[in-house]
């Protein structure tokens, strides 16, 4: 297929990695035939200079194959026809990607895009991989798209670093590429060589035909979309995009941004920044087929999926209540737990996140902690007998508390250090209570920086208050510090009298010479 836009030449320049080829015959010979194998006297070059099978007169699988190392951050691009309509024994095969230089090789390992051979009219273009015997289609294209009389189209694949793929075609053999499906599918072998497999019966041997080979291992690239927060979205390329597009063209959620989100060119980056806020979970942006700065077209546009969870910081969820010696039970079920407040006004995913003490840690299964509200956490075999007390999970391992003091920890899933605690039932007043059945409550939930000065054991008559407001949440602090109201010195006793306008913490005094 030669158009007035595209200029190749056959291997142009030949490298040890094998990872450039540009090939349109346009010499109307292999100028290097040395560089493929296979059956290529079964092929030959027609007057539009145009590849084109010329098979024995008998049912036959023809193969043209080319050394190639190229397989992660690749793009691959070819035009192919099919003069005929395809069946179970009439199709064809592009080996994008294979372990061995033949393609015949019975333990060969493989990436290929096939065309047809399945079902008539509702014949698609897929993907698939092949492990020795055994084929597996990773990406199902959409039916019919090679069912016709005929079959004209023009492909076009890429796969990135991480095992993502992406099939496209356009079925006029232009380049409005169509996505057929992407798939993340890491690949485990080497690859050495490229390709195509032509399966034919006796009549169709000469109606297969090829042109505009194209592997590009520098291609420009789509690297990946991340919400940065609620209001902002950063999507990332391996090259700089140019700036022949509109802001609308690029689809959040089904539909174009609005006019007051804007879109910034940040080197390799776009910033999106928007006025309505994304709601946590998965979000699905449609990036438009944009070129790079240097002229390159996006070799993986289309629809991007992704997923916002706000991220939670320090402070945000805060130890709210212990119950560390449930021992003798008051009210309560006979069960260590711990109680966590959402401080904020946002939902927060709890995934992932660990409690721990100074020996043992436990994780959180998925779950959603909505604002302002309570967890119980406890072990799996409390769960039952504390659920009705309010929201409670049960953690993976369950760090014993110790009665008398100890060190308590929650981490995000990133392992932030969101809260912490440090008690000691010894500071505290209460001697009965130290007995155990009595929780201990966290006084006041902005004061949190005050330590233990700010925890205290329940006053409910059940011990504790789980999955609600603790019954101490009202204790007042002592903001203001003591004045000096009177100085008096006692005559002939040698002392001097301060009198304050409270009473003091003799504890605390100190010492005066």
């Amino acid at each position: 297929m030669k158009t007035s836009c595209l200029i190749l030449v056959f291997w142009t320049s030949i490298t040890v990695s094998y990872a450039q080829l540009t090939e349109d015959f346009s010499s109307g010979s292999f100028l290097n035939p040395t560089l493929w194998q296979g059956t290529e006297p079964y092929f030959m070059f027609n007057s539009v200079q145009q590849l084109q099978s010329n098979g024995p007169a008998a049912s036959s699988s023809l193969y043209l194959q080319t050394s190639s190392s190229a397989l992660q951050n690749t793009l691959w691009q070819c035009w192919l026809k099919m003069d005929f309509s395809s069946s179970t024994t009439n199709y064809t095969k592009m080996v994008l990607a294979a372990s061995s230089s033949n393609l015949l090789d019975p333990n060969l390992e493989a990436y290929y895009v096939k065309i047809g051979g399945l079902a008539g009219t509702t014949d698609g273009i897929d993907f698939y991989y092949q492990q020795g015997a055994i084929h597996t289609r990773i990406i199902k294209g959409m039916p019919g798209r090679a069912g016709g009389a005929a079959v004209e189209v023009r492909l076009q694949i890429c796969s990135d670093a991480m095992g993502n793929w992406s099939l496209y075609s356009d079925t006029t053999g232009a380049y409005n590429f169509t996505l057929e499906g992407s798939v993340n599918h890491a690949p485990t072998f080497l690859p050495k060589a490229f390709g195509l497999n032509c399966i034919h019966s006796s009549t169709r041997r000469t109606k297969f035909y090829f042109d505009d080979f194209i592997i590009d291992a520098d291609p420009f690239f789509l690297t990946q979309v991340k919400a940065i927060d609620k209001y902002t979205l950063q999507v990332e390329f391996n090259k700089t995009p140019g700036a022949m597009w509109t802001k609308n063209e690029l689809v959040l959620d089904g539909k174009p941004l609005g006019i007051t989100d804007q879109v910034d060119v940040q080197g390799n980056q776009l910033m999106i920044h928007l006025t309505t806020p994304l709601g946590q979970g998965k979000h699905q942006l449609y990036v438009p087929f944009l070129n790079s700065d240097t002229g390159k077209a996006l070799a993986n546009f289309g629809t991007v999926l992704f997923d916002y969870t706000r991220a939670v910081a320090q402070g945000d969820i805060l130890f709210s209540e212990l119950m560390v010696d449930p021992d003798p039970a008051l009210g309560l079920p006979l069960a260590e737990y711990i109680e966590l407040y959402n401080t904020t006004l946002d939902t927060l995913w709890l995934e992932n996140f660990r409690f721990s003490d100074p020996n043992t840690t436990g994780s959180f299964p998925l779950y959603h902690m909505l604002p302002r509200q309570w967890l119980i956490l406890t072990s799996s075999s409390s769960v039952a007998a504390l659920s009705s007390y309010g929201n409670t999970v049960a953690l993976s391992i369950w760090p014993s508390l110790n009665n008398g003091s100890d060190s308590l920890f929650l981490y995000n899933a990133e392992g932030v250090l969101i809260d912490e605690v440090n008690y000691n039932t010894e500071l505290l007043l209460s001697e009965e209570k130290k007995n155990g059945g009595w929780a201990l409550e966290l006084i006041h939930a902005e004061e949190r920086c005050r330590g233990v000065a700010n925890w205290d054991y329940s006053e409910d008559v059940q011990g504790g208050t789980p999955g609600q407001s603790n019954s101490i949440e009202s204790r007042s602090f002592d903001l203001k510090a003591p004045t000096l109201v009177k100085v008096e010195f006692l005559t002939g006793q040698n002392r001097v009298q301060l009198s304050f306008d409270e009473t003091l913490d003799t504890a605390t005094f100190p010492v005066i010479t």
